[in-house]
């Protein structure tokens, strides 16, 4: 599932660097790039917290 996600990551990165090839808003499009980045790390910390409560069980 790891890997899925950040292929899914990588994908939404390099539709953002071709909109800024285009002409696209440059604050616009780092800030789109680093809210990907903070949800991927959000998802990897929901992650670690689902595998410590299994490993309680």
């Amino acid at each position: 599932m790891e890997t899925q996600i950040d292929g899914f990551r990588k994908n939404l990165k390099k539709i953002a660097r071709k909109r800024l090839e285009k002409g696209a808003n440059v604050k616009a499009e780092l800030l789109y790039i680093d809210i990907v980045r903070n949800i991927e790390h959000i998802g990897d910390h929901a992650f670690s917290i689902s595998a410590a409560l299994a490993e309680e069980k």
